[in-house]
């Protein structure tokens, strides 16, 4: 009886996983041919039923959409000067379009990168960013750009004083005393 309440129960609790998640069973997974040369045709239902059990709980099965998802060995190698140029691991350097320079500018690297058109004549080149499927517009650099400067901030400085023209003592006149007006005196 245990036996059966046994196999109930986990046949109740697989049939509740399935609901949400996509379930690998081998014979949709796998063809005939494949089985034989895997050795997995031999198994009996219940072998089977044990090894789907094991998959589907130690692997995620891939979705039609990651399957088909493009897969780069090209990665952002390094972000020269904020964001405005990128060096990728093929050891290409891009000059980015500056309306995108606030994108590249926080771009971390290293993660892949997948290269296409941009359909803009002046940076023809589209680089996304795999992890964020972000794009910007770039074209091939020629060389790095120079590192921007820190621009200096003059120092306020004072009105300069000119030395006096003669060799002589300046004279100064003295300010006239202020004028004291007395109140206008009231009669009773």
């Amino acid at each position: 009886m245990s036996r059966h309440l046994n196999h109930i129960l986990t046949a109740i609790a697989l049939l509740s996983c399935s609901f949400g998640f996509a379930e690998i069973l081998l014979d949709d997974v796998m063809d005939k041919n494949l089985q034989k040369k895997a050795g997995i045709e031999d198994l009996s239902p219940k072998q089977k039923r044990v090894l789907e059990t094991w998959l589907n709980d130690t692997f995620v099965l891939k979705s039609e959409t990651e399957k088909a998802l493009p897969v780069s060995s090209l990665t952002l190698s390094i972000n020269i000067n904020n964001g405005k140029q990128l060096r990728l691991s093929d050891d290409t350097l891009w000059d980015i379009d500056p309306s995108d320079y606030s994108i590249t500018a926080t771009w971390v690297t290293p993660f892949p990168v997948q290269m296409g058109d941009s359909g803009n004549p002046n940076y023809p080149t589209l680089l996304t960013n795999l992890n964020t499927k972000i794009s910007v517009r770039a074209k091939p650099a020629e060389s790095i750009a120079p590192a921007p400067q820190p621009q200096e901030t003059p120092s306020p400085t004072l009105p300069k004083q000119t030395p006096p023209a003669s060799s002589e003592p300046q004279k100064t006149t003295p300010l006239p005393p202020p004028k004291v007006v007395a109140p206008a005196a009231t009669q009773p």
